[in-house]
């Protein structure tokens, strides 16, 4: 009998436990307190984007870039390994020489109708590497020799987010095609070699 006194504290204690539990931050409810947000960078949430392109400030108003051009124009492609091949979408075109691919391959190209944005895809991804280097190029007929001049391939780095030049990128002044051998496929668009800006 002298215990029944406790039961009263006993039930007093479980409430006030079962109110503080009450009162803490619901986890379904969306998060309000800033930091407990989703990182974000330069005002862009991060949260899910697999491929974060870097923002490019132009330096003039002839070497504007847009974040990303509309990769309208398709191209797939079965591979042997033992063919060449050419695809090609819209201004883009991509040439494949015999023994580059090893094995069995579906290809995939998607380019922008400008054809400043270039993105190649092979299946199964295993096969992305070269023994011998294919040739991606697009033709800017009619640009200036001034702007052809400066003119090159850039491939994204998907570990930095950097946009690097392809080494040996050329361009033919006379056609207007910028030409630039790979030796894997990734997303690329046509520059300012000499700005570094994957744009222009």
């Amino acid at each position: 009998m002298r215990l029944l006194w406790l039961r009263p504290v006993a039930i007093l204690l479980a409430l006030s436990a079962l109110l503080a539990i009450g009162c803490s931050r619901d986890p379904l409810r969306p998060l309000q307190d800033s930091s407990e947000t989703p990182a974000r960078m330069g005002g862009i949430e991060t949260v899910g984007d697999t491929l974060a392109l870097p923002v490019v400030f132009p330096l003039d108003s002839t070497h504007v870039m847009s974040a990303r051009d509309s990769l309208t124009i398709i191209d797939t492609k079965s591979m042997d390994g033992l063919s060449d091949a050419v695809m090609r979408a819209g201004r883009v075109k991509l040439e494949i020489p015999a023994g580059a691919i090893r094995g069995a391959s579906t290809i995939q190209m998607r380019a922008s109708p400008n054809g400043k944005h270039v993105q190649l895809e092979i299946l199964p991804a295993d096969r992305n590497g070269f023994d011998i280097p294919v040739q991606l190029s697009a033709n800017f007929a009619g640009a200036s020799t001034a702007v052809l001049e400066e003119l090159a391939f850039f491939w994204i780095d998907p570990a930095t987010g950097d946009w690097v030049l392809v080494e040996g990128s050329t361009v033919d002044l006379v056609t207007g095609e910028v030409s630039a051998p790979l030796s894997h496929f990734s997303e690329y668009r046509v520059g300012n070699r000499f700005l570094g800006k994957a744009g222009w």
